[in-house]
């Protein structure tokens, strides 16, 4: 799963740095301000498998917090992705579809708690690379995490996320 590409860095450098510095053994990581992010994997989503519907980039992601008060991922950090260097949409998905991941954004995270997240872009499969930057949401810290991959070199998943989650949990 480890096909993408990874660096951690600070921002002006991120273009530059990394992805041939980056340890393939090593999850990459990098702290933000009072939290430490952590990449952990990416997979195509394409439950619907129709061609008017781009399948999704599911990034999935580690986030501790390193502070001394809770605090909620959606007040700490914001992600923005870019296919082919034009922007690309965050998505939502309808309930039955959405990984149980993506609650927790919004959720209160306590002191020293680690929890793990997703969050999904509109991605073509046919196209070529995907850059999701991992930023301070009021641009005050400068290390961001940097994710490359191409979606298709990536696992394309077309069945309801619902159904893998309860297959998973039995």
């Amino acid at each position: 799963m480890m096909v993408f590409s990874l660096a951690a860095c600070g921002s002006e450098d991120a273009d530059n740095n990394a992805t041939e510095n980056a340890d393939p053994t090593e999850a990459p990581k990098t702290t933000i301000g009072d939290v430490t992010l952590q990449f952990d994997s990416a997979v195509m989503y394409d439950p619907y498998e129709s061609e008017a519907n781009k399948p999704n980039l599911l990034v999935y992601y580690t986030f501790t917090n390193d502070s001394d008060t809770e605090v909620f991922p959606c007040d700490k950090i914001y992600m923005k992705a870019t296919q082919d260097g034009s922007s690309i949409s965050a998505i939502s998905y309808l309930e039955d579809a959405i990984p149980p991941e993506m609650n927790l954004f919004y959720k209160a995270v306590q002191p020293g708690e680690t929890v793990k997240l997703v969050e999904a872009f509109q991605a073509d499969i046919k196209g070529g690379e995907v850059t999701v930057e991992f930023i301070d949401l009021y641009n005050t810290i400068t290390d961001t995490l940097v994710v490359k991959a191409t979606p298709s070199s990536l696992e394309l998943i077309t069945e309801s996320l619902a159904v893998i989650e309860e297959e998973t949990t039995e």
